[in-house]
């Protein structure tokens, strides 16, 4: 149902509960009403929509952290191929903290074209996700609409990878030789190298394999042997206090079966 102007959840559930307790009354067996905003999931599946988006999430952040890595390898060996460069400026009066602070500008400039082009993508996605039929009986109405606070945590989460993609190549840069990188071609140190392939390669492995058992699982379910043809389910509110037991309700279940 919808609520009038001006009238709130609070006071709609004060309402039903006082028809609650004249049907209490009436029929004599327990009633109860809850009333809760459509937007929100049915109480007491808060739980498992929380659990589950939680696990979205982690998913997500393992796929952001991937990338992460992915472009702080290609910022790192861009760092070196332009080591010569940044001696170059050091040599002609360029401070080290400017070489880092360019570096992550740099950086800052790309994270703002892969947002846009991000955000472009989100909302086509958006739009396409909300002409899928779901296979419900009710029919249900699902919007992807613009929301600040998802908007700020995505630029935070944006900046933090911003500065974790270039902060290894900015620090490399800053501990260069002028002197010795113009003598001499330098190469990507071996150690950090190996930490962020490794890193990227793990990640990305237990991803495919989500990705791989996830696509199974919709494709082909697995066989639990359990026949559901022909099997009724039915809840049953044991509120009264002759059920007031475990004995008392096991016993009522064994005659019901």
């Amino acid at each position: 149902g919808r609520l009038r102007s001006g009238v709130s959840v609070s006071l709609a559930q004060a309402d039903f509960a006082r028809i609650a307790s004249q049907l209490r009354v009436e029929r004599n067996r327990p009633v109860s009403i809850a009333v809760y905003p459509a937007t929100v999931s049915m109480p007491g599946m808060q739980r498992a929509f929380s659990l589950f988006a939680a696990l979205f999430m982690v998913i997500v952040g393992a796929v952001l952290w991937a990338s992460c890595s992915n472009v702080a390898i290609l910022q790192l060996v861009r760092s070196t191929a332009r080591r010569k460069e940044m001696a170059i400026r050091l040599a002609i009066g360029a401070t080290r903290l400017q070489l880092v602070r360019q570096l992550l500008i740099e950086n800052l400039m790309l994270a703002l074209l892969a947002g846009m082009v991000g955000r472009t993508l989100a909302a086509f996605t958006a739009r396409w996700l909300t002409q899928i039929p779901l296979p419900v009986p009710m029919p249900i109405g699902l919007t992807f609409d613009f929301d600040w606070r998802v908007a700020v945590f995505a630029v935070t989460l944006s900046s933090v990878a911003t500065l974790f993609s270039g902060l290894t190549a900015a620090l490399d840069s800053r501990r260069a030789d002028a002197a010795g990188v113009l003598r001499q071609d330098v190469t990507v140190p071996r150690v950090v190298s190996k930490n962020l392939i490794g890193t990227q390669v793990a990640i990305t492995t237990v991803l495919l394999v989500i990705a791989v058992a996830l696509a199974r699982s919709v494709t082909s379910p697995p066989d639990r042997a359990l026949d559901a043809n022909g099997v009724v389910m039915a809840n049953i509110s044991l509120q009264q206090a002759q059920y007031a037991t475990a004995e008392a309700r096991f016993l009522l279940f064994e005659r019901l079966l």
